[in-house]
């Protein structure tokens, strides 16, 4: 038996401070103690009225190395990445607090807690996105009380290790969170005292387990399963604890779970004996509900070895359905018992048919409960399986897994072609093989695993998928499988979490919409073409497509790359080139110095926009097309040495005097060499000797190669600028003459503009002619009107709609009394 020594929480607080301040570690004292002053920048140690930022380090061998030895106070904590945090003693906050990605939290002893107790208290939150290991001993446990953990990332009970869960405290690890329980390892109440302390809880929504080391350990809290509980190679006990197993809810391993003692445990989830085939032992009596499933997968004729079982000791009550993953060819009239029990299955109400295909057959198995000890399934039907298999959706409504959601009550595999018709709801939690898949309008996907496929595929229009972990592809570099993407991919998996989503061994051509909304998209030996009318949406900093550790591959961007949320700047590796657009909203992007990267951006591309376009890491960067800085108009700063060669335009919108705000600055940081073309849109009536300031740098120009003289048109006038590039820091235009523009009085690709091209919605025509334009009409490519305006009022500025148009590429035909123009449009 286990001792401990309970943690006290402090009655009460002296606050020093009414207002919060904010004080940062820098390190300048010892450079480790949290309660040496000099380490701060206020040359204070942190109070109850402090938020406390602990800072990346911006390497990994000058990382933080921070030790908590005296009960630490703080109004709320943020340790950002690269930062080590050891922590001997207590520590109270009261604002929601942050481990950030990389961050390393050694957990000795110490309770973490809100800093109030009784009926009312305040309950802090704490947010883990890191690595926490827990080293205290029963002696000097560690705790939380009144405080709630959400755990996002590693939460590890070394060797023996302790955590207590206290009044108002609760674990709850989420989607991608995992708690890893060591040998000996315990998660405790404390001894209840009335009034004070209550047990504390643990919510699984990640994956809770016990490690791999032969062992024991102890769960004595209330737990609510909705995700995966593993006893892998160790015993895993909850003789003394609440558990419930909801319906998304798994048991599974090759151990031992001891279920609990008090009461009747109620199977609501599924039971998956085995790591591939092998022995799941229950200890304790319990019932299967109606909406519970049996997993067992077959791969020969060996009890535990070489197919699954269920060994319980104890009594049981068996509902539900028992699915069936079958990977090789059994005869027919062959039994497998896939459970055993010591006790008596009293009651037996399982489903007496179970389906499998394997080999280009589907497997009937009849199911039933022999000796009332035992549930056997036996092959009673061997069909050859069709090539195509079709969702129904009648098992549970959404698992991949559940042969019953199957027109052939089998789980496909990598014999069968897949159909998910429109308006299904589907989630895959166990990576499948298949032929091909083929997902219709209206279908909600959930990846939290990867699809394996050789032959063409295909999202359709109105398809969503929200793609949370694992890989789509061949999964092979040598073999490629084809996506066609024409619905919405969500992907939220915030790195660096192992399963990242990635595309491996593949072609992607994606014409609908991905939006990265707090993840990175990883390519491995794949292509990913962005097409004319996909989009890329990047709606975070945490967010961003790059390589794997094994390799990096190819985006070629014919579309819109688009950052529209997120200050900071997203990242991207590997070979890219664009051939479309790359439009910065918010942030920035950034490019990895990852050996294998490279940018060109191709005289058919765009890189425009507000915020920052970093090249510093690139190791190969080409532009031979155009910068457009501004979102109409505005700065873009570009970080790196400019280059553009003699194909390149730089294109300008000057609306006022003011730059930055209503002319177009490129900021460089760095050098430059301007080569090509400068193209101005003229959005205001300017005056001769009107200079703007269109890019400055700081280091040098090291080449001017432009034409020394452009022009624009106005309302009707034509505005020539001269071109300089000054003390080879600035370039400059500089209004030098003013004329009655001979084109204006004709409409010409020149007077006329299509913003934003492509849009989704709607698009803003832009007349600088003196021509009045009397027909708007638009065309799809067969040249058919689809969309007609008649204008009786001259008007520089008319907002088109597009709304009920298809995505695709359409012809924009202006007409005036005595001529027309034709301009190209791209609805997305």
């Amino acid at each position: 038996m286990k001792r401990f020594l309970p943690s006290l929480i402090m009655m009460c607080l002296v606050v020093v401070a009414l207002k919060a301040q904010t004080i940062t570690w820098t390190g300048a004292g010892d450079g480790t103690n949290w309660e040496d002053a000099n380490n701060w920048d206020l040359i204070v140690v942190p109070s109850i009225s402090n938020d406390v930022i602990i800072p990346e380090s911006n390497d990994i061998s000058g990382y933080n190395d921070i030790t908590i030895n005296d009960h630490a106070y703080a109004r709320s904590i943020t340790l950002n990445r690269l930062s080590v945090l050891n922590i001997y003693n207590d520590i109270t906050f009261t604002d929601p607090s942050l481990f950030d990605y990389f961050s390393v939290i050694n957990w000795y002893s110490g309770d973490i807690n809100s800093g109030e107790t009784g009926a009312s208290a305040h309950i802090s939150t704490l947010t883990n996105k890191g690595a926490i290991y827990i080293h205290s001993g029963a002696m000097y446990a560690s705790s939380l009380s009144y405080c709630i953990l959400n755990n996002e990332g590693g939460l590890s009970l070394q060797y023996s290790a302790v955590l207590l869960l206290l009044t108002g405290s609760e674990l709850i690890n989420l989607q991608y969170g995992s708690v890893t329980l060591h040998d000996q390892s315990d998660i405790l109440p404390t001894i209840p005292i009335p009034g004070y302390y209550t047990v504390g809880a643990i919510t699984n929504y990640g994956t809770l387990e016990a490690s791999q080391d032969s062992g024991y350990v102890d769960i004595m809290v209330p737990v609510d399963n909705f995700g995966t509980i593993d006893s892998k190679q160790s015993v895993l006990n909850f003789s003394s604890s609440y558990l419930s197993n909801h319906t998304i809810g798994i048991l599974k391993g090759s151990n031992t779970i001891k279920l609990p003692d008090s009461g009747t445990f109620v199977n609501n989830g599924r039971l998956e004996p085995g790591g591939s085939a092998g022995v799941l032992t229950l200890i304790g009596d319990f019932t299967n509900s109606p909406s519970s499933k049996l997993d067992v997968e077959l791969y020969g004729y060996a009890q535990g070895m070489s197919y699954d079982v269920i060994n319980i000791q104890g009594n049981v009550v068996f509902n539900g359905q028992v699915n069936v993953l079958l990977d090789f060819e059994p005869l027919i009239n062959t039994e497998f018992s896939v459970v055993t029990t010591t006790g008596s299955i009293t009651t037996c109400n399982l489903d007496t048919q179970a389906f499998a295909v394997y080999g280009g057959h589907i497997y009937e198995f009849s199911v039933g409960c022999h000796n009332s000890n035992e549930v056997v399934i036996e092959v009673i039907d061997i069909i050859p399986a069709p090539a195509m298999v079709t969702w129904t959706g009648n098992g549970d409504g959404y698992n991949w897994n559940d042969a019953y959601n199957w027109e052939y009550l089998a789980v496909p595999n990598s014999d069968n072609h897949v159909m998910i018709p429109d308006g299904s709801t589907v989630e895959i939690n166990d990576n499948v093989q298949i032929k091909s898949i083929t997902v219709e309008g209206n279908t909600v996907m959930t990846l939290n695993a990867g699809i394996a496929f050789l032959e063409p595929s295909l999202f359709d229009e109105n398809v969503t998928v929200n793609w949370n972990l694992g890989a789509i592809g061949s999964f092979w570099p040598d073999f490629e499988g084809i996506l066609t993407n024409k619905g919405t991919i969500n992907i939220n998996r915030p790195f660096p979490t192992f399963g990242a989503p990635q595309f491996i061994g593949a072609i992607v051509n994606n014409e609908g919409i991905i939006n990265l909304v707090n993840g990175y998209l990883i390519l491995w030996v794949s292509t990913f073409n962005n097409q004319p009318t996909g989009l890329i949406d990047i709606q975070s900093v945490e967010s961003g497509i790059g390589c794997s550790l094994s390799g990096c591959g190819v985006l070629n961007n014919y579309g819109v790359i688009r950052k529209s949320l997120g200050y900071g700047n997203s990242n991207f590796s590997g070979i890219v080139e664009n051939m479309g657009l790359i439009e910065i909203l918010i942030g920035g992007i950034s490019f990895s110095d990852r050996i294998g990267t490279s940018f060109i951006n191709t005289d058919q591309g765009t890189v425009k926009g507000i915020g920052a376009f970093d090249t510093t890491g690139l190791p190969s960067y080409a532009n031979n097309g155009t910068f457009e800085p501004g979102i109409s108009p505005g700065a873009l700063n570009f970080i790196g040495n400019f280059s553009s060669s003699t194909s390149s335009t730089l294109a300008i919108d000057l609306d006022g005097l003011s730059q930055g705000t209503d002319y177009d600055l490129l900021a460089i940081t760095g050098n430059a060499e301007f080569n090509g073309l400068i193209e101005v849109t003229m959005g205001f009536e300017g005056e001769i000797n009107d200079e703007f300031i269109i890019s400055t740098t700081t280091g040098i120009i090291n080449s001017c190669s432009l034409p020394t003289q452009v022009s624009a048109i106005f309302d009707g006038n034509l505005y020539e600028f001269e071109v300089t590039c000054r003390n080879n820091k600035e370039l400059v235009l500089t209004i030098t003459n003013k004329l009655l523009s001979v084109d204006s009085y004709e409409l010409s690709a020149k007077t006329i503009q299509l913003f934003p091209n492509p849009t989704r919605n709607q698009f803003t025509i832009r007349n600088n002619s003196n021509q009045n334009l009397s027909i708007i009409s638009i065309l799809d490519i067969n040249g058919r009107i689809v969309r007609k305006i008649d204008l009786t009022e001259k008007k520089r500025d008319v907002v088109v709609s597009l709304q009920g148009l298809p995505s695709g590429l359409y012809l924009v035909k202006l007409s005036s009394m005595s001529s027309s123009v034709v301009k190209k449009l791209l609805k997305m």
